[in-house]
């Protein structure tokens, strides 16, 4: 992933194992509305591998949103993005 200037949010959630501090879709969709309207830098979400179907059925249509697990696997990896965002969320 080669990016400059992006904006990092880690999502948890999962439509398998969900918990009580898992995001609902609906808040979701709340975040990356406030989001967007602030800011014009893609967003690259950071979340489990489990997660990401989840999450792609919710954010998978926006234009400015990138899976981080699509590209990568590993929790170091998202460490690297995450240092390297303009806002971590």
């Amino acid at each position: 992933m080669n990016l400059e200037g992006y904006i990092c949010w880690h999502i948890r959630g999962s439509s398998v194992h969900s918990s009580e501090e898992d995001e609902t879709p609906a808040d979701i969709l709340k975040y990356y509305n406030l989001l967007s309207s602030e800011v014009s830098l893609p967003i690259v979400v950071i979340s489990s591998v489990g997660a990401l179907p989840y999450l792609k059925s919710i954010l998978g249509k926006k234009t400015n949103v990138i899976f981080s697990k699509d590209t990568f696997d590993s929790f170091l990896s998202d460490a690297k993005l995450i240092l390297g965002s303009s806002l971590y969320v």
